[in-house]
Order: structure tokens, then sequence, then C-alpha cells
């Protein structure tokens, strides 16, 4: 019998342009999962936790390990227990976050030494219950760290990228209703056909993000972190988001995006805008009415086996 237990932590993707492409793994939370795999010759897994399906092919950690057995040809007994610290349904990357730490104690109890894209590839099946099909943004920051752009055309290429010291990132998490099947809705009213000029919008704006992201310049970000095709569709479906992130950038914020499919909305400040920034959407989601937990995140190393 062996046990091995993980921590993956919070991300916020498709920052900006970057839809199903750029995310970043911070500190608001993580997940910690433990894995112990019994030699009984039957393939089965059990699901233990407070607050995620019990049924394996419905939760993201029990999907993972579906796969990896099947992957594997691997006929043993898993038992999976999965402490949640990332808020369920926030758009803080939970699910993928406990598909990276799941693929992390397997990878490590079977000491198969996976590369980094075996590891994308295998976490991303956590994420296989929309209808849409698997991303692999949110698990490729977990798994990676930092500030990751990824890739997905039958072959994951995915990078972390360097963010510049100086920038300083807010999480914005509302107590509002969650969306009944939140990420399958938010991906269903994005538009199937783009005009010419949004492609070139967006293309040019994750260009400028990036840079500024690796720069500092705030003019950059600013210029970047701007989306003209999926977020003004989601962005109805949140029906602060345009106040609060309008206010925010009156008050000095660089940008502001949805972090996933919300609610929670992720801000890049700089030192001398911080706290005006914060304030200000404090007292915003109060004039809404609208409870809402403000906090500062710094960005995070990837899953790591916990001694």
């Amino acid at each position: 019998m062996k046990k091995t237990t993980a921590i993956a932590y919070s991300s916020s993707a498709n920052m900006g342009p970057g839809f199903d492409s750029l995310a970043l793994c911070h500190d608001f939370g993580f997940d910690r999962v433990t894995v112990q795999v019994s030699k009984d010759h039957e393939s089965k897994i059990r699901i233990i936790s407070e607050s995620t399906p019990a049924i394996p092919e419905q939760n993201s950690a029990g999907r993972v390990a579906l796969e990896f057995l099947n992957r594997y040809d691997i006929s043993d007994s898993i038992s999976i227990e999965i402490n949640k610290g990332i808020p369920i349904s926030s758009g803080l990357g939970g699910s993928g976050s406990s598909s990276a730490a799941t693929l992390e104690a397997l990878n490590s109890i079977y000491d198969l030494e996976l590369s980094a894209e075996e590891k994308i590839a295998l976490s991303g099946h956590g994420e296989s219950a929309s209808t849409e099909g698997i991303h692999y943004d949110n698990v490729s920051a977990s798994l990676l760290g930092g500030l990751v752009i990824v890739r997905s055309d039958g072959k994951i290429n995915a990078k972390r990228v360097k963010i510049h010291p100086d920038l300083r990132f807010l999480i914005a998490l509302p107590l509002v209703q969650d969306i009944p099947l939140k990420t399958e809705t938010m991906r269903r009213i994005i538009p199937d056909i783009v005009t010419r000029k949004s492609h070139v919008m967006n293309s040019s704006s994750l260009a400028f993000l990036i840079s500024g992201l690796q720069s500092g310049d705030g003019e950059l970000i600013t210029l970047g972190m701007n989306d003209f095709i999926f977020e003004p569709e989601r962005a109805r479906l949140l029906q602060y988001y345009n106040a609060v992130r309008s206010d925010a950038l009156d008050k000095g914020a660089l940008g502001a995006c949805i972090s996933g499919a919300g609610p929670a909305m992720f801000f890049v400040c700089t030192d001398d805008h911080i706290e005006k920034v914060r304030k200000s959407i404090k007292e915003r989601f109060q004039t809404l009415g609208i409870l809402c937990e403000v906090k500062e995140v710094k960005e995070s190393e990837g899953v790591r086996i916990e001694q």
C-alpha cells in the first residue's frame, strides 16, 4: 500500500484576451489531495470528499484517476481524499487544482517521471465534463506555477512566462447566486464566428498584455487586458462586472477581467494604487448590495508533493 499527498494552488484563467490559453497560478487558496493505492488487482476508485461528487466520473480528480489507470493499464484500487481550500464554482480553478494534485500524487506513487506536457494532457481530463471538451489553462497553471501560456492542437505546448516583480494582483470574489451549469453556460454563449476586426484586436491585446506583464509597463497591460470576443458576452451574465471594472480602472487598476468563468474578478495593480482599487471594489459591490471578499494574491509555484 502506498500513500502520497499533493498540494496544488488556485488559478485565474481566461486572462483578458487569453481565453483557454493564459492563466496565472496564485495563492488565493489550495487543494490538498491524498492518494492511496492498494494492489488488490481490482481497478476501482473511491472518492473521499465533503464537498465534491463521490462518483469518480463526476469528479475532476476521479476522471483524472480513471484516465491514468486506463492509459497505463493499471489494475489497482485507488482512494482519493480531497480537501478543498479553493471555493467551489468560484472561477479560481478549483477543479484544475484537484486534477493537478491528483495526477502529481499518482505520478509520484508509480514513479513514472512524466513530462510537463504529459502531466497537463492527463490532468486535462479532470476538466472534460463540459460539453465543450477539455481546456488546459487552469491545470497548466496549477502544475507549472506562475503565468502559463498553453496551446493544444493534438499536442500540448505550455510555457511559464516571468512576471515583473513590481506588479500586484487582487481577486474579488462576490457572494452571488451560482449560475446553473456555469462553465458550460459560459462557454456556450461565446460566439462561434468572429469578425476579422475582433480577431485582430484580440491578437494585439494578447501581445500587449504578455509584454506588459513581463516588463511591468502599465500602459501595455491596460491596452492588453481587453477582450473583444469572449468577455463581452460572458459579462452579460455577471451584471456587476462592468461597473466594478470601470471603478477599479478609474482608481488606477492597470487591468481587470473575469477570472475563469466567474464570479471572481482579477485585477492587476501597482503599489501606488492597490489600496484605492481595493476600496473602490468593496464600495461598488456594497452599493450593489453584494457581499464580496477582496484579497491580494501573489504568484504561486506549481504543484508539489507534501513532505
